[in-house]
């Protein structure tokens, strides 16, 4: 079983708005630059979905921030500055409810991985303060989803069944999709996706989880232990 984490088990507008603020300060002159993200992103909550043309929130501030002029080298600069922050009261996140004794409840009956684009860089320490440390078999870290769960994926199912659940149809879940493994969004489903299992917010998901695991034929699991991928992507 796949998790994503920003947008999925870490959730909040904090990293966003840290990654905006950043923005701001490398491009000096465009003033207000985060407001004006903050308000896009609270009509999008309101929506319940971002435009189309918009992956989530720290999608929407790269393409406001290359719209101002940024330069990809000061994006990534800004992106790293505010992960730096992540957890802290400059980039605040919290955890959808029940997800700790879900997580626990999972890593008796199934492998439970974490798999994101964010760099690993203090994320085993977030995961502790969101009371998830151990939570997960295996965390991978700056994965390029898509193409990196997709490769993950494929080593996955060659071994059993996959659900992969998150926020994002395109990388969170359909490499997995296509490679005929199930899929739980967080969310509408965007045009031409086909989850498995679709629900407005986590604990929504939560029954359809349990079904799926409870489902899981018997194997031994291993132990928890923070295996991460390399460096490779700036954003999630």
């Amino acid at each position: 079983m796949v998790f994503d984490f920003d947008g999925t088990v870490a959730i909040g507008p904090g990293p966003v708005l840290a990654y905006a603020r950043h923005v701001e300060r490398v491009l000096g002159a465009a003033r207000g630059f985060e407001l004006r993200v903050a308000a896009e992103i609270v009509t999008a909550e309101e929506r319940g979905a971002y435009p189309v043309s918009v992956l989530d929130g720290y999608d929407l501030v790269r393409q406001h921030a290359l719209a101002a002029g940024a330069t990809d080298e000061q994006i990534e600069l800004a992106y790293r500055a505010s992960r730096s922050q992540l957890g802290s009261g400059q980039a605040p996140v919290a955890v959808p409810r029940g997800i700790a004794a879900l997580l626990e409840e999972l890593r008796g009956r199934v492998r439970v991985a974490l798999v994101t684009n964010a760099p690993a860089t203090g994320l085993d320490g977030v995961l502790d303060a969101l009371g998830l440390g151990g939570g997960f078999h295996e965390v991978h870290a700056s994965a390029g989803k898509p193409a990196g769960l997709r490769e993950l994926a494929a080593a996955w199912l060659a071994e059993g069944r996959v659900l992969s659940i998150g926020d994002i149809w395109v990388n969170d879940l359909e490499p997995v999709h296509a490679l005929g493994g199930d899929t739980a969004l967080v969310g509408s489903p965007p045009d031409g996706a086909t989850p498995t299992f679709a629900g407005q917010n986590l604990p929504a998901l939560y029954p359809d989880i349990r079904r799926w695991a409870s489902s899981a034929p018997d194997h031994d699991l291993p132990s928890s232990h923070p295996a991460t991928s390399n460096e490779t992507e700036p954003t999630r």
